[in-house]
């Protein structure tokens, strides 16, 4: 029994190694493609490795595997639909139909993330299988070789790092194999000396193992022989690895000068960047504003820069403010950490910026400020102005008056852009009369329930597809990007000039520092900006007030103060002592659907009031429509499913019963009229044996294994069995004579009798031992 124990034991070691290695070899496909949720791959694998264990028939297995990858499909791309709906069934059919439809013509590129997504599921169930058959054959050299090339590959050609993921295969393949050989040695081992050697035979293999590893660390190593290969397969363009396909899973949050090709999943990086004391309130911090909309991104204009000399050369370069917008003198001090990118934000209208012992100067289509030599500072110290805008000189504002080089530059479309996307940007902004009341249109469609905030399964749009046109039309899910740049274009296409801008917001409130400002201590707001910080958001020019910011993204704070001509008070003064968290991070959000709670239960307390001051017949009316009969067809679904899973999990802990009276029946009904009858009774009798742990080895001759079963059960039936199977394969005789009938019936008879026997008393001696 120890010996059982011991195998079965071992065996499960074997799968949770097998699986280890699966998912090491899978993890960087959470690192580099759009799916990267690492549990949902781990469930996958646990799942499909678990239904293995238990050796379930093939078409569970297969039912499984199908259902965990409808299950993938529908947590990336459905998942605002129940789970149980037909509707995210029938719409993944038609893409896949669609898909395949392009294939087939020749454009393999042109396939979308979805078919992109469910060709890697398909293909992971695959390879599940083809580890099925090689931990029934024991073929475990080919599976390792494949697992240690495939990372290797990876490694070489693409940005993961395969370091410690090649070591723990490594080290994972070696005890595999050594587990492996004991189960085949341990099949000659009858004695009871079998627990002593298994502990010599693991104790040395470990030993040896861990040898192997301390020299292969320690050991020198030759230098790069090929220095990023990935940047290589980078500069051969192939579509298929560009940014703007399904193998963009490896953006993460921050800053980022190349904005060519926006859209796809952001991976969270909460790194501080720079840290900020500010005298005056919390606002975003810009590093760079673009005016050429590609249809992919926002193009890189000529650099041109100006030596920043004085005030004067930022008031003629730089000018964001006009006459009509009142401002307040503040001042601002950055530090900036070593993970910081050589950049210089600012805030507000700068009129005095410096670094220590360094030169500045000032891009003047971007508005960009960096040092002379394009290097890192350590300490920024700024003189801002920072506005107040007055709500009825925007409203004032008319088209008439913006200049000529605003309108060129700043109405810009591309020619490729879909009508649909014009047509609403005018459709938003018809029937309002001021240029102000248009913006607030198209920021409130945009920070409307019509779209979600997220940073995670957001999908690429294709090489020929319009970024904001997929955002506004299919997905309607992204980030501030997705936001920013919907809410610039459609104003753009109303005839409003509007451009885009990134930088950081506000940061994480630190508390209140001491700093000397011209020569005096006072106290200012300190703030932490780390990468998760990098935010992208709209500004609308208004003639008189200069350029407006906007925040189209939901669960963002407008950073812009505004103030009505009745009041000289700012109507968004923001308090210090407030986390300014409005971070494109998984805790926004957590947080936005608690700043939309407010809304959401005051319309609940208008409908309960609205429904109070109805009339007794509406009332009588609802009691009518109450009193009918509602079928709840979601909660029958789910008790459906969580039946059949019930059903799904007590046959397979039961399997090793009702597969034995399945086989038992089986037999019983065999008319046994002929030797082809006996040779299928006989493979029946073989696998209700392997059921009950009698599995006959790939060494192991029939003789042989009968041997080890009757001395197991008791019993020469099974020996018996075997001489006339043998009989069967060298003597082959189509007719079996009716006292071979009956005598081969018995002793099927009594050696399941004794192997039912040997179960019992099993079951008894496992009882014994765990009282």
């Amino acid at each position: 029994m120890r010996t059982y124990r011991w195998n079965g034991l071992t065996n499960a070691l074997v799968y949770f190694l097998v699986g280890f290695i699966l998912w090491t070899c899978a993890e960087p496909v959470t690192v580099l493609t759009i799916l990267n949720s690492r549990s949902l791959l781990i469930i996958f694998i646990l799942v499909m490795m678990a239904i293995f264990y238990l050796r379930c028939p093939s078409w569970l297995c297969m039912t499984a595997c199908g259902l965990m990858i409808l299950y993938g499909m529908h947590y990336y791309f459905f998942h605002d639909e129940p789970l149980l709906s037909l509707d995210w069934l029938i719409s993944l059919g038609a893409a896949i139909t669609s898909n395949l439809g392009s294939v087939l013509q020749g454009k393999l590129l042109a396939s979308s993330d979805l078919f992109s997504a469910f060709l890697f599921f398909v293909l992971l169930g695959l390879i599940m299988f083809a580890i099925r058959h090689w931990l029934r054959s024991g073929s475990f050299v080919l599976f390792v070789s494949f697992a240690v090339l495939s990372l290797a590959l990876i490694d070489t050609f693409t940005y993961f790092d395969g370091n410690r993921s090649m070591v723990a295969v490594i080290v994972a393949a070696l005890i595999l194999l050594t587990v492996h050989k004991w189960q085949s040695f341990s099949a000659f081992i009858q004695d009871k000396n079998t627990m002593t050697k298994s502990v010599s035979w693991f104790a040395a293999s470990g030993a040896l193992i861990f040898a192997i590893l301390v020299v292969a660390l320690s050991a020198p190593k030759l230098d790069t022989q090929w220095s990023l290969p990935s940047s290589y397969l980078s500069s051969l363009n192939l579509d298929f690895l560009q940014n703007g396909s399904f193998f963009s899973g490896s953006q993460r949050i921050g800053y980022d000068e190349n904005d060519t090709r926006l859209g796809g999943s952001l991976g969270m990086d909460s790194t501080p960047v720079f840290t900020v004391s500010v005298s005056g309130k919390p606002g975003y911090w810009r590093v760079v504003h673009k005016d050429n909309y590609t249809g992919q991104g926002w193009g890189d204009s000529n650099r041109f820069f100006l030596p920043i000399t004085d005030t004067q050369t930022f008031s003629s370069t730089l000018s964001l403010y006009e006459n009509q917008t009142r401002t307040t003198r503040q001042t601002a001090i950055l530090r900036f950490t070593n993970a910081s990118p050589a950049i210089l934000p600012y805030t507000g209208q700068p009129e005095q910026v410096s670094v220590p012992d360094r030169r500045l100067k000032i891009e003047q289509a971007t508005g960009q400020v960096l040092t002379d030599n394009e290097r890192k500072a350590s300490i920024e110290r700024l003189t801002y102005a920072e506005p107040v805008f007055q709500t009825a000189r925007l409203r004032q504002a008319t088209s008439e008056a913006d200049p000529e080089i605003v309108r060129e530059r700043n109405l810009q479309l591309p020619a490729t852009l879909p009508d649909r996307v014009r047509e609403l940007g005018q459709r938003l902004t018809a029937g309002k009369t001021n240029r102000y009341d248009q913006v607030k249109a198209v920021v409130d469609y945009l920070r409307s329930s019509r779209f979600r905030y997220s940073t995670d399964q957001i999908p690429r749009p294709a090489s020929n597809q319009d970024y904001v046109d997929q955002f506004l039309f299919e997905t309607r899910v992204g980030y501030c990007d997705n936001f920013s740049t919907s809410m610039v274009v459609l104003l753009r296409s109303a005839g409003i000039p509007a451009r885009w801008v990134k930088g950081f917001t506000s940061g994480e409130y630190q508390g209140q520092v001491a700093e000397k400002v011209n020569g005096k201590t006072v106290d200012l707001n300190k703030y932490q900006i780390t990468n998760a910080n990098a935010h992208s958001w709209g500004e609308v020019y208004f003639p008189g007030s200069g350029w407006v910011t906007f925040e189209p993204t939901p669960s963002f704070s407008d950073p812009s103060q505004f103030a009505s001509a009745s009041s000289n008070n700012d109507s968004t003064a923001s308090d210090p002592s407030q986390s300014a968290n409005n971070q494109e991070s998984k805790k926004t959000q957590q947080n936005a659907p608690t700043t939309k709670e407010k809304p959401v239960k005051q319309t609940q307390q208008a409908k309960n009031q609205s429904v109070k001051e109805k009339q007794p017949d509406q009332k009588k009316t609802n009691v009518h429509k109450a009193a009918g009969v509602h079928i709840n067809w979601t909660f029958i679904g789910w008790m459906l499913l969580v039946v059949c899973l019930a059903g799904a999990l007590a046959s397979i802990f039961t399997r090793k019963k009702w597969l034995t009276a399945f086989y038992l029946r089986r037999i019983q009904h065999s008319r046994l009229r002929s030797w082809k009858d006996f040779y299928d009774v006989y493979h029946v009798l073989l696998r209700i044996l392997n059921l009950h742990g009698l599995k006959r080895s790939d060494t192991e001759t029939l003789r042989e294994f009968a041997e080890r079963v009757c001395s197991i059960i008791s019993g020469n039936e099974m020996f018996v069995l075997t001489k006339h199977y043998e009989r069967l394969i060298y003597e082959y005789d189509t007719n079996l004579p009716p006292v071979n009938q009956e005598h081969i019936r018995k002793l099927i008879n009594e050696l399941t009798s004794h192997l039912n026997q040997q179960n019992e008393y099993v079951r008894k001696m496992n009882k014994r031992i765990a009282e």
